[in-house]
């Protein structure tokens, strides 16, 4: 009788495990489906953004150099000999009218003396020429007599040797001005020749004895291309960075836009333009700078670029069309920084999903974050 018992209750036991086993079964397999229940009737979880009017500004991105709107150059003058005598030293400021270089005084006034000489003499010449034919004209000489005719071709050949002359009394006489060089605008001195004929580089075959540069008056000078020059106009802002300043920026504007463009030797056409900079701009000339120009400013409806979507097909964007992704095409406009403009395919209130996920399809469940 004990032994039964003994098997029945392990009997009980087992039957007992049996259904808890199958009751844990169910429990996990109803958990897995609730979850899955939820998973997909909740969706694919997307970021999403609201299309609505705003204003873009397209930018255009240039490289350029620091110059100044203001420099001046003298050079050696033609004619005058001697060794030119600089007054200035390199990094010097000069006020304008100040001397730069002088040449040997001597030379240029025995110069001026002797073209002075000549001038007195042909002009003597000239009198008694004019003298000569007056008193023929009184004598009633014939103008057609070949003696009257020599007078009067001896007064015009005379004049033309006293006209030239008075104009070698006059070169010798600007000559000695232009003897002492002086500087035609204020600035700082930023080349100074080391010889008689001017350093190399200048105009001509010889270069400046001195160049002088106004450092309070510094722009940018830059080339774009033709089709980035035709979207700015003077007057337009522009965000100004240097790699010699790291994380300082600094505001000037569109100066000039050439109206001629100039091809270069890889036959490109590029435009020039003037930015103007700040006062007490810290980048020196030569350096290059950054340039960011604010081109165009428009308003329509605006998308980020985090919701384009560029697969070869046009521009296009995922949107969430009642919790259904739906792959649609747009047409862009301006395009600024960080957002675009739409010109169709979308309207205002829609939600396009930013950063779509890889592998996304029209049809499926998505759900806003």
């Amino acid at each position: 009788m004990q032994a039964e018992a003994r098997q029945d209750r392990r009997s009980g036991l087992k039957r007992y495990g049996w259904i808890i086993v199958v009751a844990g079964i169910a429990i996990a397999t109803g958990a897995y489906i609730l979850v899955h229940h939820n998973t997909t009737t909740k969706g694919l979880s997307v970021h999403t953004t609201t299309v609505k009017n705003g204003t873009i500004t397209q930018q255009v991105f240039s490289t350029g150099s620091v110059a100044s709107s203001s420099t001046a150059a003298v050079y050696p003058v033609a004619g005058i000999s001697g060794r030119p005598s600089i007054h200035v030293s390199l990094g010097q400021h000069v006020s304008k009218g100040q001397t730069l270089v002088t040449y040997p005084d001597t030379t240029l006034k025995d110069k001026v003396d002797t073209a002075q000489s000549v001038l007195n003499a042909q002009s003597a010449i000239l009198s008694n020429a004019k003298k000569l034919r007056d008193n023929a004209d009184k004598a009633g000489a014939s103008h057609t007599s070949s003696a009257y005719i020599q007078l009067e071709q001896a007064v015009q050949g005379d004049e033309i040797q006293y006209q030239n002359a008075l104009s070698s009394l006059k070169q010798a006489k600007d000559n000695v001005q232009q003897a002492t060089l002086k500087s035609p605008i204020s600035g700082t001195v930023i080349e100074v020749s080391s010889s008689d004929t001017g350093s190399a580089g200048g105009n001509g075959s010889s270069g400046a004895l001195v160049k002088v540069l106004n450092l309070k008056r510094l722009e940018v000078d830059a080339s774009l291309s033709q089709a980035n020059a035709a979207l700015i106009s003077k007057g337009e802002q522009v965000k100004i960075t240097s790699t010699a300043f790291p994380g300082k920026s600094w505001s000037g504007k569109v100066k000039i836009v050439s109206p001629v463009a100039t091809v270069n030797s890889g036959g490109s056409a590029n435009v020039n333009v003037k930015v103007s900079v700040p006062s007490k701009f810290p980048v020196h000339p030569g350096f290059n700078v950054n340039l960011t120009i604010n081109a165009k400013t428009v308003s329509g409806l605006t998308i980020p670029y985090s919701a384009l979507v560029e697969n070869g097909n046009g521009s296009q964007v995922w949107v969430d069309k009642s919790g259904k992704a739906k792959l649609v095409n747009i047409k862009l406009g301006v395009t600024g920084n960080k957002a675009a403009q739409v010109t169709d395919g979308l309207s205002a209130g829609e939600k396009v999903i930013v950063n779509p996920p890889s592998g996304l399809v029209t049809g499926q469940d998505v759900s806003a974050k």
